[in-house]
């Protein structure tokens, strides 16, 4: 087997150097490639928008009403918003409306889906669809659609679309329009390439082909169907190993451990083996004394997209969903408004580490890398940089609560 891995090594390393000439990206070097907020949720804002700079007019919100089968409206008068009222984008004109929610790796909110189909719904809007788009189509939390479920036909009016399938088949669409733009033809494939990066499909045809070669080589075969038959077992310990060394140098610099919401076997079970999953856990940091019954704590959660921290009250070392309430208010001034993870009941606020750490993700290679114990080691001393920068910052702003 270790010659059968070398020799994909190989094939990687010369597939890697070709990619290396073409791999000048404008959106990877100006941002952060997954910043949903930023760069994918504008760039779609601009191209849908019919007074956007493109100068096409309606033209690719046609193409996207296409791909949405969404038979919208006269589209002499359509309106297309960027974060207006916290949505990503919405799309109106008269009584109708389409609201996306971009999730590239960002948590759902409580009630997210449900609040904006109400504040549609509040300006008189009769006909209104939620179109959830994340890099591979999945449903978005039940908390989040909170009991539209229950009012509305959800499966009408909630639509499922991805990056993988749905917005690069759109950005295909725009440029079979755009040949002529060689400007704009060259940034919607600057584009399409970045979804294939952002979604784990940036293996050609040609190295396919290759490793396909190669397993057929002798009983190469077997090996890889022994590396296949155990991948499962192989996250799960690598995303175990991340959460015992984390917490053994946070336990280090004197940082108390709170049990509640805690990674065990129990949760990763939940996460690698089951059908029903639920990856909220991690690590919650007692930082500070609030009063007799309450703490603030910094909460390292996994969830299911990029790892984050949070900034919250936990009530006896067991209730987080305590942070709403009104004598809590001042806690939120560490935050703004372009911190990615906004206030609920369950937390004041939240940001994403820098490392871009995502166990949700199989194909995610700097996750993947940290089965290597010293890469391991370095992604985990960024973190705890950050968390210890992060407590210096809240006791300077609070002076011990």
């Amino acid at each position: 087997m270790n010659d059968f891995l070398a020799k994909i090594e190989v094939l990687d390393y010369q597939y890697r150097k070709l990619k290396e000439r073409d791999n000048f990206n404008i959106f990877s070097i100006l941002l952060n490639p997954f910043d949903e907020v930023k760069l994918h949720s504008r760039f779609i804002f601009e191209l849908l928008n019919p007074k956007g700079r493109h100068g096409y007019g309606t033209l690719f919100l046609e193409k996207f009403l296409e791909i949405l089968e969404i038979e919208l409206m006269n589209l002499d008068g359509i309106r297309v918003f960027n974060e207006r009222k916290k949505i990503d984008i919405l799309i109106e004109n008269n009584n109708k409306a389409i609201v996306i929610e971009n999730k590239v790796w960002a948590p759902d909110q409580d009630k997210q889906l449900m609040r904006y189909y109400d504040k549609m719904e509040a300006e008189g809007k009769k006909d209104v669809w939620l179109i959830y788009l994340t890099p591979h189509g999945k449903r978005p939390s039940k908390e989040s659609i909170g009991d539209l479920n229950k009012r509305i036909d959800i499966e009408k009016n909630l639509k499922l679309i991805s990056y993988e399938e749905d917005i690069k088949q759109w950005i295909g669409l725009c440029l079979q329009s755009t040949f002529r733009d060689s400007k704009l033809r060259e940034t919607l494939i600057q584009y399409e390439n970045l979804i294939d990066y952002l979604t784990g499909n940036t293996t050609n045809m040609e190295e396919r082909k290759e490793l396909i070669r190669l397993i057929s080589e002798g009983k190469n075969i077997i090996s890889a169907k022994k590396i296949v038959d155990n991948w499962i077992h192989i996250r799960w310990h690598l995303e175990w190993e991340f959460w015992v060394d984390l917490e053994v140098q946070l336990k280090k610099s004197g940082i108390e451990i709170i049990e509640k919401d805690k990674y065990n076997n129990s949760r990763l079970n939940n996460v690698y083996h089951r059908r029903k999953k639920n990856p909220w856990y991690g690590l919650i940091l007692d930082i500070m004394k609030i009063n007799e019954t309450d703490s603030l704590c910094v909460y390292i959660e996994r969830g299911d997209g990029r790892l984050y921290y949070l900034l919250n009250a936990v009530r006896n070392r067991s209730r987080r969903d305590i942070c709403q309430e009104e004598k809590f208010d001042r806690f939120t001034e560490i935050f703004d408004e372009d911190d990615p993870i906004q206030r609920t009941q369950y937390c004041f606020g939240g940001r994403y580490f820098s490392e871009d750490i995502n166990f949700n993700d199989p194909n995610h290679q700097d996750t993947l890398m940290l089965m290597n114990r010293n890469q391991r080691k370095r992604v985990i001393d960024l973190i705890c940089k950050e968390i210890y920068e992060f407590i210096d910052e809240l006791n300077t702003k609070f002076d011990g609560g």
